[in-house]
Formats: C-alpha cells, structure tokens, sequence
C-alpha cells in the first residue's frame, strides 16, 4: 500500500467519477512536489474525513507571529495546513518499515543545485560591438583591472587590505545599447566561458530557497571559472525593505543580504545589467565598478547601420547608413536591428529584387511611430486625469459655502 493521506474537512464525493478525477489531480500534484518516491510502495490511498475540518489558515495578527499548528490525536502524526499528513506534505522520502524516513533526508546539496547553472561560450567579441570612445575606455580600463588582479593583490601585497579581492562590473542604461553584447565580449577577452542567469532563475515561490540558488549559482561559477553575467540585475540589487511586515519581504532581503555576502567572497569577475540603476541599494554601489552605457551618437549609429546591412542582405546602390543615422536619432543598436529585420522581410513578402534606402526608412519609420505611440499612451493619460481631477476639484470648490459677504452700503 501506498502513502496514507487524509484529506479533512472534504464533503463526499456523490460521483464516484468525481471522486477518482479529485484523486488523480491530487496525486499529479505529488508526483509534482516529490517526484515518484511517495509512490513507490503503490498508489496513495486517500481517505476523506468530512467530519474533521481542515486547519485554520495562520494567524496573521502580526509580523512574524504564527498560530501553533494543533496535532493529530491519532498515532499517524500532525496534519499540514492542507489537510495532508505533515510528514506525507514535507518528507520527499517514502516510509521505511519501521515508520521512519530512509536515508539522510531531502536536503539538495550545493553541487546538484549549481548543475542548473551552465556556462556557455561567449557569443560576441569586442569586434561585433559598437561603442563609444569613453564606453570603450571604461570597459579597457575594467578588463586591466582584472588582468593585473594578481600583481597587485599577491606581488605588491595589497591582498593583506582586500582578503577577497574582486571585480564587479555594473553595465546600466537604456534598452538596447549593448550591455548584454559587451558582457559577453569581456568574458571572450578574458577568454573565460560564460555563465548568464537572471532573477527568475535564483527566486523561490519557497523560503528559503532562493538564497540557497545563489549561492549555487556562485559556486558554479567557481567551478568553471567562469564570469557570472546577471541580466536586469536591479530585482536582487535594489534597496532593501526597511520594515518588514510579510514574510515575502522577509525573504528578499535575505536574498538581497546573501548576494551581499556572496559577493565579498567571491574572488572572480561578476557582471551586472540594469536600465534602473538609482533603484540599487548604496550598500551596493560601493562595491562595484560602474560603467554607463549611453545612446549611441551620430557616428556610432552609422557604424551600426553599417554593421547591421551584411553582405548577403540584396540592397540597391542608394543606400545610405550616414543619412538613416541622421534621420533617425533616437535609435538605439536594437531598434536599428529591427528596422533592417522588417524591412528584410518587407522584401522578401513582395519578392523584391534588392533593398533600397526608402525601404529602410519606411521601416524605421513604422519602428519609430510605435514607439512614439508607446510613449504617448503614458503623458496622455495621466493629462487626462489630471484635467478630470482639476474639473472636480474645482466642482467641489464651487460647491462649498464661501465666507459671508457684506453688502456695500
């Protein structure tokens, strides 16, 4: 026979059919959780006790207060918030003969987390990017820093000031200016593989585990010797919660605090993007190398127009990159990649022999008029209310009885 599991407070089942689909959705949900060592012994067997209510959600009368969780008179142990037998809701481990759990328990060990993460190859060098000369010399004058870690930390001794010397890059600004391309250009000068994670992939919908995927993800990069890239860094770096009153909030400032720790122990190159850098926290900005990451101007949106028109792509003789590059301002390197994508593909819907300038302004133009609509959408509502919540207030102030006027004599 297979795990126990008494479900409280359920009303029974009329339908049997209802009552095996009840089964299986909760048995999906199992094999979810725990994977299939609950089934070993056979399919759980369930047991409906419509006379016994299921606990009563926690108290949440105040911050960090809990309601004890009564127990189970019975000798089958306490029961979860669920209703669920507490050692079926959090064992991962099926039942020995004699009642206890085999083995050393469910903990996962810091390597098979750290499998999640894998560094890859760098897919640009600083031959594809496109910057400009200050960029360019901020991101020289990092990559020297690194070079020369090892003479000025172990030869020259300053390792006795700094025991865990570091170097931690900050990329920030707008969409589309190439931080993430330049991250991975640093990792191929250094000739070091890549490791590249986001927020999504170290939070936890459980407490806990989100400071334990850090730390994996830190020693992963260890153990290739790779540079950590963390893409929309400002989800783990932004200012920590100064008063707490959910357990939510609880835990990321226990993950903003862990990547604090783990980055004054970490001895390699860790990479950060953002487009919101003022939301990070200051214990932060001391402890990383900023580098801004601008749009690009005039000549370097020429040299990305040119870059991005290869030499496979058929295009007629007029074409000009230095006149799309005047037209076209506000363009970053991703919105000039787009354009020539929708205009590529314009022409190949129509069949056409080769790509003229006035293709690529049309399409930069149907780029450029969305996302002047994009930007619209936001000044243009909030005028609106702001003109409706002026025409009320000044209702109401018509409405309200004024102070008494004499009459002239």
């Amino acid at each position: 026979m297979g795990v126990q599991i008494d479900i409280n407070g359920c009303p029974p089942f009329a339908d049997p059919a209802a009552l095996e689909l009840f089964q299986i959705r909760i048995a999906t949900l199992l094999r979810r959780q725990f994977g299939e060592t609950p089934f070993q012994a056979g399919e759980p067997v369930f047991r409906l006790n419509p006379a016994r209510p299921a606990l009563p959600p926690p108290d949440r009368s105040g911050p960090g207060v809990a309601r004890p969780v009564p127990t189970d008179t019975t000798s089958e142990g306490p029961l979860c918030h669920h209703g669920w037998r507490r050692e079926t809701a959090v064992s991962r481990t099926a039942k020995g003969p004699s009642g206890t759990a085999p083995g050393a328990g469910d903990e996962i060990s810091l390597e098979e987390r750290a499998r999640q993460y894998q560094a890859v190859q760098p897919r640009w060098d600083f031959s594809r990017l496109i910057l400009s000369v200050a960029v360019r010399e901020e991101i020289d004058q990092a990559l020297a820093a690194i070079e020369y870690h090892e003479l000025v930390f172990q030869v020259w001794g300053l390792g006795d000031i700094e025991p865990f010397p570091r170097s931690i890059l900050n990329f920030h600004g707008a969409p589309g200016t190439g931080k993430t391309a330049a991250a991975h250009a640093v990792a191929h000068a250094l000739r070091r593989p890549l490791i590249e994670a986001s927020y999504a992939q170290i939070e936890s919908k459980f407490h806990g585990e989100g400071p334990k995927n850090l730390e994996a993800l830190f020693h992963a990069a260890r153990r290739d010797g790779a540079v950590l890239f963390v893409d929309e860094a400002d989800s783990l770096l932004s200012k920590r919660i100064a008063h707490v009153t959910q357990g939510a909030e609880q835990a990321i400032n226990s993950l903003r605090s862990q990547l604090l720790i783990n980055l004054e122990r970490f001895t390699g190159v860790v990479i950060f993007a953002t487009n919101l850098v003022g939301q990070y926290d200051p214990a932060f900005e001391t402890r990383v190398r900023s580098v801004a990451f601008p749009l690009p101007d005039e000549s370097s949106r020429t040299a990305i127009w040119k870059a991005h028109l290869v030499p496979g792509l058929p295009r007629a003789g007029d074409v000009d990159p230095a006149d799309l590059a005047r037209r076209f301002p506000t363009f970053c390197g991703r919105d000039i990649k787009n354009a020539v994508l929708d205009a590529a593909f314009a022409l190949a819907r129509r069949r056409g022999a080769a790509l003229s300038h006035a293709d690529l302004v049309a399409a930069a133009e149907r780029l450029q008029a969305s996302l002047i609509n994009q930007h619209q959408d936001g000044p243009k509502a909030s005028s609106a209310v702001g003109a409706g919540t002026a025409r009320k207030i000044r209702r109401h102030l018509r409405r309200r009885p004024g102070p008494a006027r004499h009459a002239r004599p």
